[in-house]
C-alpha cells in the first residue's frame, strides 16, 4: 500500500465534508450564478486537490519546540484573519436567525423579563446561552466563535501530539470548509457548540480513571449543563460515554447520576418562572420539531449498538460525526419530500447549516494512514483506553499523559508522574 493511500474511514469522514461543504456553496452561488451546481462541482475538483496535497507523506525535520512555535504562530494568524473577516459582516444585515436568538435571549434575561418568549424563537436550551454570555459581554458575540476556534486548535494539539504533521493538516481542511467560514462570519454557534462538548469529552478521557468522587459528580454536573445546549449532544454523549463505561473510564453511577442532575437544574429555574411558556415556547418543543420522537428514539438506539460493539475511541469518535450527519440528513430529506429541494436548500424551509455539528468530529476522527488504526488508543490523551483490564498502570498511564493541571483541578489519586 503506497504511503499517501487513504484508509476507508478516512475515505467515508472526507466524503461527508465535501458533501457538506458543495451544499453550502451550491445554496450561496445560487445567489450570484444561475448554475450553482457548475460553481459546487468545482469546489469538489478543488477540494479533491487539496486532499491529494494534505496526504502526501510529509515529515518536518524540526525540533518539536519548533513545530509547536510554528503551529502557534499560524493558529494566531489564523484567529486574527477570522476575526478581520467576521467584523466586515454586520450581523444585524445578516438574514440568520441564530445570532439574533441569542442577542435576544440574553437581553431579556438580564432585564428580568422570560427570555424564550421573544419573536427571535431561540431554540437552544438554557446553557448554550449561559456560554455565550462573557462574549455578549464583551461587545460581540462573535468572539465565541474566534474563542472555540482556538479551543479546538488546542484539542488538534493534544490529537495529534505523535503525529506533527497531522495537526496542521486538520487546521487547513477546517479552514478551508465554507461551512465553517459561515458560521463565524454571521456569529452562528453550532460549532462552538460542538467544540465544548468534545472538550469536555477531552478532559474525561484525560483524567477519568482516578477522579475523586467530588471530581467526578463536579464532572458530571458539567456534563449535564453542557447537555443543556442542544438535545443532539445527547446521541454523543451516548456514544462516547458509553464507550468510556464498556472501557472502565468512567463506571461509578454518581456520575452519571450527576449529569442527570445537572440538565434538570439548568432547566429549574426556567420551569418555576414561567412553566406553560417554556413548554410551548422553550427548546423541548422546538427541538423536537426538527427532530422527531421516532429519529431521536432510533438515533439513541443505534448509538447504544455502536458503543458496545467499536472497540476503539477513535472510531468511535468516526461513529458520532457519522450520526450527526445522518439525523440532520434523514430531517433534511424529509424536508425536502415535504417542501421541495428549492424551498429546502436555497429558501427557508431547512436550515442546512446544522450539517455545520459533523464538522469538528469529522476532522478530529482523520488518521491520514494509509492503513486503519483500529488499534484500542485514546483520541486526546494517547493511552489505551480501550484496555478493560483497568490496571492502576493503565490508569496512572491515562493521567499521567494528560495536562498536570488537569490532574491537579479535578482530585485525580494516582501518584504524580513528570510529563515528558
Amino acid at each position: 500500500m503506497r504511503e499517501n493511500a487513504v484508509s476507508i474511514t478516512d475515505v467515508c469522514a472526507l466524503t461527508l465534508y465535501g458533501l457538506i461543504n458543495a451544499l453550502f456553496v451550491y445554496k450561496y452561488a445560487a445567489r450570484i450564478t444561475a448554475h450553482p451546481w457548475v460553481t459546487s462541482s468545482l469546489y469538489l475538483v478543488l477540494l479533491g486537490l487539496l486532499v491529494l496535497l494534505l496526504y502526501r507523506k510529509a515529515e518536518l525535520r524540526l525540533s518539536p519546540g519548533a513545530q509547536n512555535l510554528i503551529y502557534f504562530l499560524v493558529i494566531v494568524l489564523f484567529a486574527f484573519a477570522l476575526t478581520l473577516v467576521m467584523s466586515h459582516f454586520d450581523p444585524q444585515k445578516i438574514r440568520v436567525g441564530r445570532y439574533p436568538a441569542l442577542q435576544d435571549w440574553i437581553s431579556r434575561l438580564f432585564d428580568s423579563e422570560f427570555p424564550y418568549n421573544v419573536h427571535t424563537r431561540p431554540s437552544g436550551f438554557p446553557f448554550l446561552f449561559v456560554m455565550a454570555m462573557p462574549f455578549y459581554l464583551l461587545g460581540d458575540l462573535g468572539f465565541f466563535q474566534i474563542f472555540s476556534f482556538l479551543i479546538f486548535a488546542g484539542l488538534v494539539y493534544f490529537r495529534y501530539r505523535e503525529q506533527t504533521a497531522n495537526r496542521f493538516r486538520c487546521i487547513f481542511l477546517l479552514m478551508s470548509a465554507p461551512v465553517f467560514l459561515y458560521e463565524v462570519m454571521v456569529r452562528s454557534e453550532l460549532f462552538s457548540n460542538m467544540v465544548m462538548v468534545m472538550l469536555y469529552l477531552a478532559i474525561l478521557e484525560m483524567v477519568g480513571r482516578r477522579m475523586s468522587l467530588v471530581a467526578l459528580i463536579s464532572l458530571g454536573l458539567v456534563g449535564g449543563l453542557l447537555l443543556s445546549t442542544r438535545g443532539i449532544a445527547l446521541l454523543i454523549y451516548v456514544l462516547v460515554l458509553g464507550y468510556f463505561l464498556k472501557t472502565k473510564v468512567v463506571t461509578h453511577g454518581m456520575f452519571f447520576a450527576s449529569i442527570c442532575a445537572g440538565f434538570l437544574v439548568s432547566l429549574l429555574p426556567f420551569l418555576i418562572w414561567d412553566w406553560a411558556q417554556f413548554m410551548k415556547l422553550g427548546p423541548l418543543s422546538k427541538q423536537l420539531s426538527f427532530l422527531p420522537i421516532w429519529l431521536l428514539a432510533l438515533s439513541v438506539v443505534s448509538s447504544v449498538y455502536c458503543a458496545l460493539k467499536i472497540e476503539s475511541l477513535r472510531r468511535v469518535y468516526s461513529a458520532v460525526s457519522f450520526t450527526l450527519f445522518a439525523v440532520v440528513l434523514v430531517a433534511f430529506s424529509t424536508s425536502v419530500l415535504d417542501l421541495g429541494w428549492h424551498q429546502s436548500v436555497l429558501g427557508d424551509g431547512f436550515d442546512i447549516s446544522y450539517f455545520a455539528f459533523a464538522i469538528p468530529f469529522l476532522i478530529v476522527s482523520l488518521d491520514f494512514r494509509g492503513k486503519e488504526d483500529a488499534s484500542p488508543v485514546g483520541v486526546f490523551a494517547n493511552h489505551p483506553a480501550g484496555s478493560r483490564s483497568g490496571s492502576n498502570s493503565d490508569a496512572e498511564s491515562c493521567v499521567s499523559r494528560g495536562p498536570t493541571t488537569f490532574r491537579a483541578i479535578l482530585g485525580t489519586t494516582v501518584p504524580y508522574v513528570r510529563v515528558q
